[in-house]
């Protein structure tokens, strides 16, 4: 089988104490995604032996069309071969680490905001002080909604939101709902949350 110089391959292996395991793939990357314990991985049977474990990867000092996977133990193991980029992801973080997060101190619910049909209208202003926004589309509407951040949002432009549905977001800014439906208006339920 051909193989295409694009992208990496999973393998899941069930290694024997000791005993090599050939896998025949060309690469120049790989990536432990299970293992128990270390595996020996020699590429190209060049004598570069390199010993990883689960959650390890990287690359080969050059491209190999085989590799030789050996264990201490029984395991099975799932690996990645082939060509591509790996990260590591065993990396650890020694010491402290400080966090701060304010929780909000106020919660405002609007009242109602009613959007006649074709029409776009602000719903919410701007706030600096704000940290969470839920703005949801009344159960009763008749048809769903755009959310935008100005004037300009229409029936081909911004995020639509569902008959029912609540679209939750951070930002500060202030947004308006259009109402496409052509003969009915619309209800939408705005909460806030704010830091002051």
């Amino acid at each position: 089988m051909e193989q295409a110089k694009l992208g990496m391959k999973d393998f899941v292996l069930t290694l024997t104490a000791g005993v090599e395991q050939l896998v025949d793939w060309r690469g120049n990357a790989f990536h432990i995604f299970e293992a128990d314990t270390d595996v020996t991985l020699n590429f190209n049977e060049s004598g570069e032996r390199i010993k990883r474990k689960a959650g390890q990867g990287g690359n080969a000092t050059r491209e190999y069309d085989r590799v030789i996977i050996t264990s201490a133990v029984d395991q099975q193991i799932r690996i990645s071969l082939g060509y591509g980029g790996v990260n590591d992801n065993t990396a650890q973080v020694t010491g402290n680490v400080t966090a701060s997060w304010a929780a909000s101190n106020n919660s405002k619910v609007t009242g109602d905001v009613v959007i006649p049909p074709e029409t776009a209208a602000q719903v919410i202003g701007a706030n600096v002080n704000r940290q969470s926004l839920a703005i949801m589309s009344n159960e009763d509407n008749l048809s769903s909604v755009r959310l935008g951040t100005d004037n300009t949002v229409n029936g081909s432009s911004g995020l639509p939101i569902q008959i029912g549905a609540t679209a939750s977001m951070n930002a500060k800014n202030a947004f308006w709902v259009y109402n496409p439906h052509t003969t009915e208006s619309v209800t939408i339920h705005v909460l806030e949350t704010e830091i002051i």
